[in-house]
């Protein structure tokens, strides 16, 4: 999954993407990503692999909150 990240950040930027929660029903889960608590490993393979502590917030929700405020404020 932290490949995926890489590739993502490479082609689209940190920005704009994330991580979910909701692991419940996949037939074959990332290895060592079988429920959300094992989310908490994947944002430490992401500090190993020298992500700033700001790339990493964006990452685990700061994007999906930034996103989700533009929204609200659009359909008000």
């Amino acid at each position: 999954m932290a490949d995926h990240i890489d590739h993502m950040r490479d082609v689209a930027d940190i920005v704009h993407g994330g991580i979910g929660s909701d692991h419940e029903g996949f037939r074959n889960p990332h290895a060592g990503l079988k429920d959300v608590g094992c989310c908490f490993a994947l944002l430490a393979e992401l500090q190993h692999r020298g992500y700033s502590e700001s790339d990493i917030k964006k990452v685990a929700g700061e994007n999906l909150l930034r996103v989700m405020r533009a929204v609200e404020s659009a359909a008000a």
